[in-house]
């Protein structure tokens, strides 16, 4: 076989002390060739997986940003998927 084959996985994060933690966990993930950091979508005491991921975003370069299915009984999926979108744009 030619060529070198990457191995991809995802890491789920779900909570740090504060914003400069949870950062460090992303970049941390991004650093050890996770290809993707998610966040759960459960209510509880995780972050807000948007508000997580749009967090996460300006810490890392590559990584890919995802959640979990986010409890659509719990909320309004016409209303959270614009959410996502803004992630994607303004985390550029």
């Amino acid at each position: 076989m030619g060529g070198e084959r990457r191995t991809r996985a995802t890491v789920q994060l779900t909570a740090a002390e504060d914003g400069a933690a949870w950062a460090r966990l992303a970049r941390e993930a991004e650093d050890a060739g996770f290809e993707a950091v998610s966040v759960p979508g459960h209510l509880g005491t995780q972050f807000a997986p948007l508000v997580a991921l749009a967090a996460a975003a300006p810490a890392t370069r590559t990584v890919g940003l995802g959640t979990l299915v986010p409890a659509g009984g719990l909320r309004e999926l016409g209303l959270l998927a614009p959410g996502g979108a803004d992630v994607v744009v303004l985390s550029g």
